[in-house]
């Protein structure tokens, strides 16, 4: 039985596949947040080729003894919130497809 051509293996679309079909990159964010390192790890993400992210925020308590983490600013204040809004404004004016991950840790 002949396959029809749009169901065969398509080798340049596995090796760039439509954005929603990319892998997405887990971005930890577990330090001190800044636009400057926001902009740097973006930038950095383009040029190995990560076209998708989501950020995993890791709270000063999430796990205070086995891992602690210096997230800043604090997770869900309003200064959280700005730094995340822009890297995900930022990660779209790159062309990224950028998803929610909606709890910390």
């Amino acid at each position: 039985m002949m396959r029809s051509t749009s169901s065969q293996f398509q080798m340049q679309e596995f090796q760039n596949p439509p954005i929603q079909h990319a892998p997405i990159y887990s971005w930890v964010w577990n330090g001190v947040c800044s636009r400057e390192q926001t902009e740097e790890q973006l930038l950095e993400m383009r040029r190995l080729g990560i076209r998708a992210f989501y950020i995993i925020p890791e709270p000063k308590m999430f796990r205070p003894f086995s891992m602690p983490t210096e997230l800043e600013p604090d997770y869900l204040t309003k200064p959280y919130f700005e730094e995340y809004a822009y890297a995900i404004a930022r990660g779209k004016e790159l062309g990224m497809e950028c998803w929610f991950y909606d709890e910390g840790g």
